[in-house]
């Protein structure tokens, strides 16, 4: 009775190894699993930045341009951190500059209509 050679559950020689392949893969699956579900309790319990950095996060600017009621804004164009809006008016042409951050602005330049009276 110890002999085994005519049982129909012989293994094959190669047997061993898939089992130990079937373990592996399915212990590193529970472990990703795991990792997901870890990430995801993380993700739910975290602290808002302001709470944790002791700063308020800084909300959207709101600021007025005053142009003349003769001026249109005819162009606008974000670079960076740095607005340029381009205004044309019964006076010429003007560049505002504008920090995108915070609003504030940062300069004008005119540029001023030169008509020729020479003929």
């Amino acid at each position: 009775m110890a002999e085994n050679s005519g049982s129909p559950i012989a293994q094959a020689p190669n047997s061993r190894g898939m089992q130990v392949l079937v373990i592996i893969l399915g212990a590193m699956i529970m472990l990703m699993v795991g990792a997901l579900l870890a990430g995801l309790i993380f993700k739910v319990n975290a602290k808002p930045v302001e709470a944790a950095t002791g700063t308020a996060a800084k909300p959207p600017f709101f600021n007025d341009l005053h142009v003349d009621q003769r001026s249109e804004i005819v162009d606008a164009h974000l670079d960076g951190d740095k607005l340029l809006i381009r205004l044309k008016g019964a006076y010429g042409q003007q560049l505002v500059i504008m920090d995108a951050r915070d609003g504030h602005e940062i300069g004008r330049v005119g540029v001023a209509l030169q008509y020729n009276d020479s003929p």
